[in-house]
């Protein structure tokens, strides 16, 4: 990790600069929290994706730092992204089945 730079996506300053191969597991995986309304085509989100974050943020951290110290092999990792991505889908149904 170097020092210094942006966020890629909102471009904020931040301390330390972590390579993509470790953010796209983890960013991409919480897709499960999107619902697609066909009638007015908008995509909204079914809860909070930082609320999300607090209670399983941590597991896909560790989750995905643990696969490999090679950023390059951990971005191209499927059972990487099949494994973080099932974390947010069992957060989302868990909190789907609260609703009821």
């Amino acid at each position: 990790m170097e020092r210094g730079g942006k966020t890629g996506f909102l471009q904020k300053e931040t301390m330390y600069m972590i390579s993509s191969g470790y953010i796209y597991p983890i960013f991409v995986v919480f897709r499960p929290l999107l619902e697609y309304f066909k009638e007015t085509e908008t995509v909204n989100w079914l809860f909070d994706p930082l609320e999300v974050w607090d209670e399983v943020g941590a597991s896909l951290v560790q989750n995905t730092f643990e696969t490999s110290n090679n950023p390059q092999l951990t971005g191209k990792d499927k059972q990487l992204w099949l494994s973080n991505y099932r974390i947010v889908e069992t957060q989302s149904l868990r909190k789907l089945l609260k609703r009821r």
